[in-house]
């Protein structure tokens, strides 16, 4: 929420025990109150970040009962067995469209994709319906499969490299921050770190997955401070101080980043508390990396 804030975005937020499906109902049609006063140039943007499943629906049509299998999110107090307890994305999708005088509306969400009638991994075709011209869904995974946390990033890992993305690491030279650019940047570190992350193997790595039908480069918002990658060769100046702590991503290679947190100068104690401790003293400050060395990180260097 804060990060759409720093955007230009006005939020509507339904988290914790709000979130439930009467609760999202609600913050839907203040969604739809506000996107009808929209101008077409406006932008609508739905995140949704939880458990996601696809179950088989009975539907009628042109006279004859079909089953198909449709995307739902589960709101806290969902029953995965009842769909009456269950929203709908389609119906969301449906809903969305009729409401929004704005032609880009984006929807991001979090969920893993799993069919519970098939046990585990369902069809790798979409069960979304034909997307409208005015219309974009960003997945933290393809159909069939699931979204993962990460206990290293303590964040799901497509909502973590979104986070980062909206922070100003998919900005371009610009400072611009475009759906394309997001989308691209969120991909990219999402199927580049998941195994590492997931401690699976590369072929098993989680892919977002984009639909689609906006055309040109939507401009999300514009960055003041967009943090560029400067090489880790000294402790910082005067002139560029930092703080103890604080982070910063560093370009170790042509196109391969790390994030490294700036130890300053001082003492400490070493050692686990009541075995052999002693003191030790750091006369210059220095780079640590943050999280473990990824495969792609290793080679490069």
């Amino acid at each position: 929420e804060a990060e759409l804030d720093k955007l230009g975005f006005k939020t509507v937020a339904v988290v914790g025990n709000a979130a439930t499906l009467a609760g999202l109902y609600r913050g839907l049609s203040s969604l739809s109150a506000s996107s009808k006063k929209l101008k077409r140039e406006d932008v609508v943007l739905v995140f949704l970040s939880g458990h996601g499943v696809q179950k088989l629906v009975q539907r009628t049509e042109n006279g004859k009962t079909i089953e198909k299998e449709e995307p739902f999110f589960c709101p806290i107090d969902a029953h995965k067995n009842d769909v009456s307890t269950l929203l709908n994305m389609n119906d969301l999708l449906e809903r969305l469209m009729e409401d929004s005088g704005a032609r880009n509306n984006i929807v991001l969400l979090d969920a893993c994709r799993e069919s519970l009638d098939k046990g585990g991994k369902g069809s790798d075709g979409s069960t979304i319906e034909a997307l409208p011209n005015k219309l974009a869904l960003f997945f933290a995974a393809q159909s069939g499969h699931r979204s993962f946390e990460s206990r290293t990033l303590k964040h799901g890992i497509f909502t973590y490299y979104l986070l980062e993305g909206l922070r100003g690491e998919a900005a371009d030279k610009d400072t611009e921050i475009t759906l394309q650019g997001l989308t691209s940047y969120v991909s990219k570190r999402v199927q580049r770190d998941s195994p590492a992350l997931l401690d699976v193997k590369e072929s098993d790595a989680q892919q977002p997955n984009l639909m689609g039908n906006l055309r040109g480069s939507l401009l999300l918002g514009k960055v003041a401070d967009v943090r560029r990658m400067d090489a880790p060769t000294s402790p910082p100046t005067s002139r560029n101080k930092v703080s103890p702590g604080e982070e910063r991503d560093f370009e170790i290679a042509k196109g391969v980043k790390m994030r490294f947190c700036w130890i300053p100068p001082g003492k400490a104690m070493l050692g686990k508390h009541g075995e052999s401790e002693h003191e030790y003293e750091v006369k210059k400050g220095f780079w640590l990396g943050k999280y473990p060395v990824m495969q792609e990180q290793f080679k490069a260097v």
